[in-house]
């Protein structure tokens, strides 16, 4: 990867690197940046949602977000999401098309209730290779699910 990030233990992002691609969620795509900055907020969602985790591939950036329960009314169900941003060339930011993001907006990528039951102790990680994404949930029965996309040139989707 060309950028990197750090998500703090209260769920700050910062990003720096190259921005070639809008990896960073930056509004100049060209601009790379040499030392950490706070990532923008995701604004999408009302409320605004707590980063749970993020990853970086060689050119783009997914993050996975949470709405927590306390922050609903009475009549919302709890939910995560990823965002994902920069080059999309091999489907690994996981649409569904090979179209790039190259924004400073957050795409919503996925909401992850539609590959996994709505358990409130799922565990749920991102990992990101050159042109591939995984996530990987282990749900509350201990059952672990691994859902791939992007590039399978070399079989590293399975």
């Amino acid at each position: 990867a060309e950028h990197s990030l750090q998500l703090t233990s209260k769920g700050t992002l910062f990003m720096w690197g190259s921005n070639r691609f809008g990896q960073l969620g930056m509004k100049d795509d060209d601009e790379n940046r040499n030392s950490p900055s706070r990532q923008i907020s995701i604004k999408e969602d009302s409320p605004t949602p707590t980063y749970l985790d993020a990853v970086c591939g060689d050119y783009y950036t997914l993050i996975l977000a949470g709405i927590p329960a306390a922050g609903l009314a009475s009549d919302q169900t709890p939910s995560l999401f990823i965002y994902a941003f920069g080059d999309n060339s091999n489907g690994q930011m996981g649409f569904g098309h090979t179209m790039g993001t190259n924004s400073s907006n957050f795409y919503r990528s996925m909401d992850v209730s539609t590959i996994i039951p709505h358990r409130t102790n799922t565990e749920v990680h991102l990992y990101a290779g050159a042109m591939h994404s995984l996530i990987t949930t282990v749900d509350e029965d201990g059952s672990h699910r691994v859902f791939v996309t992007g590039n399978n040139k070399h079989g590293q989707l399975g």
